[in-house]
This record gives C-alpha cells, structure tokens and sequence, in this order.
C-alpha cells in the first residue's frame, strides 16, 4: 500500500513566505536559502497536494486558486504549531507563552480591563497582546490562527464557517445627541423625522434599524446618513455637531461617553446589541486562553449585575 505524504512544516513556511513576498526571489531573500532550494521545495509541495498552487510569469508570483485555499490553511497550521510550542516550553520556563486576542471599542471598556487584570495577577509571566478593531476586520485574523480569540458585537457579514461564537453580553440600544441639542428632550421617534444621523460602519444594527424604526421619512423608506469607522469617530460628530446616532446604553453614560452628551431613553426603540465571543471551531484552547476566557465571562456577568443594579436605583 502506497504511503500517502503530508505537507512538512518546512515546505509550509516556504509556500508562505512566495505568498507574502510576491516573489520565489525575494522569498528566497527572507528564508535566508537558495531560489533553486525553495523552487524545489515548493515543487514537492505542489506534488504532495496534487494542485499547482503558485503562478510564476515575468512580473513575480501569484496564487492559483488553489494556493488562495490554502494559503488560510496554512498560516493556521503555523500559527498553530508555534503556539503549541511556546505553550509547551512555558511548562518548563524554556519560552514565555503568548495570548493575542481581537477586542472592539465597547467590551475593552467595560469587561475587558477587569478580566486582563486577573489574568495577569494570576499568570504574571504570560505575555498578552490585545488587537482593537470590529469583528468583519479581525475575523480573518482569527482563521488564520494569529488570534487566540475575539470579543466584540455581530460582524456586519455573515461569519466564516470556521468561526463560532457564544452570546457574552447584551446591551440596550438608545440615540444620542450633544448637550443642548435642540432634540435633547425629545420622547418619540417622531420628533426625529428630520435630523441627520451618523453611524459606525461597523455597526451590526444602525444602518438596518435606522431605516426600519423611520421607514416613513421618505416614501422611499431610505434614511440619509453618514457612515465612519468607528464609535469614536461617532461620538466625535455628536459632540462636535447637529448630528444624532445610535450607541449601546451603559450604566454610567458618562463613564464612556463623557458628560457632554445625553444618550436618550427612546421607548420605541427596543434594540438590542449583542456581543459576542468568537473562535475558531473544533479548536482546543490552551489552559491561558481558557482561563482568560472565564475571565472575561464573569466580567461580563458583573457588568449585567452592576448595570441592573443602577436601573433600579434610578427607577425607584
């Protein structure tokens, strides 16, 4: 019976290097070997998966759309084997073992601190990175193996088929204006017919809602707004102008948005944020990831317990 052969480790790394550098020369350069050694290589790469998986013409190198399938695959088994490394030589202090995680604007302000700080009081000698940035940027950083896992709201597109995810938190959605915004005392969504909205493009709920809770604007149903990129970028249109946008309500509004802004509580409004925690399917998590993660559960249930507390304060 015929051997069947597996991509090595090497071959990997060198197939990786051609589709970061454009080119088997200046790959070549990186690695540090021969163009010859590493033609070769990949060749042998080539006849193991059976698929050409490199284009080679005048101006460099390109991916086949083979190579596109499993250029993801194989930064995953190298990210992937360089933790399990790490991981395993921290057991005896050989290497400092590494956490990366994706983190959005909202949690890093409300759960995250308090989870990070316990981790690292618990495990003084773990190194960990923590990424910003929304779901639909760091999602394919989470598939290729260089983020151990990812919280922040639902991506705007749909997640790839790798990834999973569990609810982590809930958080009501209301608008918000400036202090002194002449509809800063407004009650119903009515009142609002005519002002001009900003949204995160980001955002899993504005553009959608906006147009559905003020459908009858325009016989259209289309609602004009603008869009940047990120929460903060909204709350600097607020803040600075006439505009009005939709944010998740926390318990203080000041403490992450600051006292010159109102967020309002619209009745009508009955939206919700979710965020969520995502990862990587079928994967196993190492004890630190694991232990980082709880933190971030029970952060996140402190948080809830904490916000309804406040509620009740205001409401009695």
């Amino acid at each position: 019976m015929k051997k069947k052969l597996s991509p090595s480790l090497p071959q990997i790394r060198h197939f990786l290097a051609i589709a970061d550098c454009g080119s088997l020369r200046a790959a070549a350069e990186q690695l540090g070997i021969s163009q010859p050694a590493l033609s070769k290589s990949l060749r042998s790469l080539e006849q193991t998966l059976g698929s050409t998986l490199v284009s080679r013409d005048a101006r460099g190198s390109s991916l086949t759309v083979a190579g596109e399938i499993f250029v993801a695959r194989a930064r995953l088994i190298e990210n992937e084997v360089l933790r399990a490394t790490h991981e395993i030589q921290a057991l005896s202090g050989a290497h400092a073992a590494h956490l990366r995680i994706g983190v959005s604007a909202i949690p890093s302000m409300l759960i995250v601190p308090q989870a990070v700080a316990k981790f690292t009081r618990e495990h003084p000698n773990i190194g960990l990175e923590l990424v910003g940035g929304m779901p639909s940027v760091l999602l394919p950083r989470l598939v290729d193996g260089s983020l151990d896992f990812l919280v922040g709201p639902n991506p705007t597109v749909s997640a790839p088929d790798l990834i999973d995810s569990y609810l982590l938190m809930q958080l009501r959605v209301n608008i918000i204006v400036r202090k002194g915004h002449p509809l800063e005392h407004a009650q119903s969504l009515r009142d609002f017919a005519n002002a001009q909205w900003v949204v995160s493009s980001n955002s899993s709920y504005a553009q959608e809602k906006i147009q559905t809770l003020l459908h009858e604007r325009q016989a259209n149903g289309q609602v004009p707004y603008i869009r940047v990129d990120s929460l903060f970028a909204v709350l600097s249109f607020i803040k600075k102008t006439d505009f009005i946008g939709i944010v998740p309500s926390i318990e203080p509004p000041a403490a992450l948005y600051g006292n010159d802004v109102s967020v309002l509580n619209i009745k009508e409004m009955d939206m919700f944020e979710e965020y969520r925690l995502f990862y990587r399917k079928n994967h196993v998590h190492s004890r630190y990831s694991a232990h980082l993660i709880e933190g971030m559960q029970k952060a996140a249930t402190q948080y809830a317990l904490e916000a309804l507390k406040l509620n009740s304060r205001k409401q009695a």
